[in-house]
């Protein structure tokens, strides 16, 4: 009789699921993606190497994301990617990696082979992990360094650890907020505290003598080794774009827009109720782990790591909320925020189906149980795919009028002219990038700058400042579709 190994199971389920996630990029989803940031990261990627070297700068904004700039930039130059469709199966791939990272931890934190395939499966079918896997966006390689930094946590291999944590950065600047975390956990980790305390002691001697006792201390010098590596990406990137604008703190002042309610305002209620509507059972299983966590926490054997990941999850969260309220940092109190930290609270929430089945006596039932969880992830996936009842939560948002503005511009304008508009999805469903394409501003409209123009609806008065009646009186629309995009010239 032929003996299926876990590990097997687990290769087989996530290319199972692979292959379905194709099938709807392919079949269903179509050269579409989620929002605006989809099209204008793309639309980056297909820049950044395009006349080499002189777009180059264009990765090293904070809004366009180093990591996922320059890496997936790549395979954008090298087979000449024109549509989603080869990022989007590059962020399937990181994904699928990312929820094995998931099984692969969660097997060695519990030591049960059903807990990590429960983990394995829930990130695989998580409705935020599921959307996110199959789009062009940058939260599958921001997730991917964080996932890898805990990784190498549990295996003890904390350099291997720092460096992701601080790869992380390039990926999204809140990495910084991950960066911090790790650093003061590995001071927990280490113990640093406790042994301060005793070198501070009178018996310790000369003040002089105990902070050398400190510093030569191994833990302390492995431990300044890792915030050194945590630090360098950050310092490395802030310096090339020193060099490139002049400014000092380039990455800060150059960041997310500290306007207040720039993107609006929210509630402290809205992203806790969309986690439970979106991820009822992750979410339900992640407060009762809390509680078995305070509990039984001395006797846990990766209890420090389980904290980490308990914090990563709930404190990352928690600034969103604030962020939201406040309406900082160019909140939009959008739920893909919380993507990158799904995978901690799936790790944590596994803490409560162990105890589950720790107390289970028929084996039997353990598979009974695992299924019945697995079963609800789905039908709650399904939901949300169906958009039933409360569970209204587009898939794609996706207008037609934008498409075919795009296809308008290519059909009548050469590349030689330049295209100014509102919106991304505009310049890649013209075929172009960011070379003789923009988002315009009022000044360039103002100072007449030459080149045909895209004002729409949605996003006109709003981002141009431009208003519809002063385009109608003062321009000649050449093509209005269906009184949602006017298109005109400036010469």
């Amino acid at each position: 009789m032929i003996k299926i190994e876990g590990k097997q199971i687990a290769i087989f389920t996530i290319l199972i699921t692979f292959f379905f996630k194709l099938y709807l990029i392919v079949f269903q989803i179509g050269n579409k993606d989620w929002e605006p940031d989809s099209y204008q990261h793309f639309l980056e990627l297909k820049t950044v190497y395009s006349n080499f070297p002189h777009n180059l700068d264009i990765g090293i904004h904070v809004w366009s994301k180093p990591l996922y700039s320059y890496i997936l930039g790549i395979p954008v130059k090298l087979f000449d990617l024109d549509n989603f469709l080869g990022i989007q199966i590059i962020n399937l791939l990181i994904f699928s990696f990312i929820a094995f990272l998931v099984y692969k931890i969660a097997k060695q934190i519990y030591k049960n082979e059903s807990v990590g395939l429960f983990a394995l499966i829930a990130t695989l079918f998580s409705f935020l992990l599921f959307k996110s896997s199959i789009t062009a966006l940058t939260e599958p390689i921001f997730t991917l360094t964080l996932v890898l930094g805990f990784y190498f946590i549990i295996k003890e291999k904390f350099s291997l650890a720092s460096i992701f944590f601080g790869l992380s950065v390039l990926g999204r600047i809140e990495g910084l907020f991950f960066v911090g975390i790790y650093n003061l956990w590995l001071i927990y980790k280490f113990g640093i505290l406790s042994y301060l305390k005793h070198s501070s002691q009178p018996e310790a001697g000369p003040p002089l003598a105990g902070v050398l006792k400190v510093l030569t201390n191994k833990f302390v010098k492995y431990l300044i080794v890792c915030w050194i590596l945590t630090l360098l990406p950050v310092l490395i990137w802030n310096f090339i774009g020193f060099l490139d604008t002049g400014r000092l703190f380039f990455i800060f002042d150059n960041g997310y827009p500290t306007v207040a309610g720039q993107y609006g305002y929210g509630s402290w209620l809205d992203f806790p109720k969309r986690l439970l509507l979106q991820e009822p059972l992750i979410m339900v299983l992640f407060v009762a782990s809390f509680f078995i966590f305070i509990k039984r926490f001395r006797k846990l054997e990766y209890m420090k790591e389980l904290l980490m990941a308990f914090i990563l999850f709930s404190g990352f969260t928690f600034t969103q909320m604030y962020f939201w309220v406040i309406g900082q940092f160019g909140s939009a109190g959008l739920m893909r925020y919380l993507i990158s930290v799904m995978p901690f609270a799936i790790i944590f929430s596994c803490l409560c189906i162990d105890f589950a089945l720790q107390r289970i006596k028929n084996k039997n039932f353990h598979s009974f149980a695992i299924l019945s969880f697995i079963t609800i992830l789905i039908l709650t996936l399904a939901a949300h795919f169906l958009a039933l009842g409360p569970l209204s939560s587009k898939w794609i948002t996706f207008e037609p009028e934008f498409k075919e503005a795009g296809e308008y511009i290519k059909e009548n304008y050469n590349e030689d002219i330049y295209l100014y508009t509102d919106r991304p999805e505009v310049i890649y469903y013209s075929d172009r990038d960011l070379q003789m394409s923009t988002i315009f501003y009022k000044f360039q409209y103002d100072n007449g700058a030459p080149g045909v123009y895209v004002w729409t609806e949605s996003w006109g008065e709003s981002i141009t400042g431009i208003t519809r009646e002063d385009v109608l009186q003062n321009r000649e629309v050449i093509e209005n579709i269906e009184d949602k995009v006017l298109i005109f010239e400036i010469e």
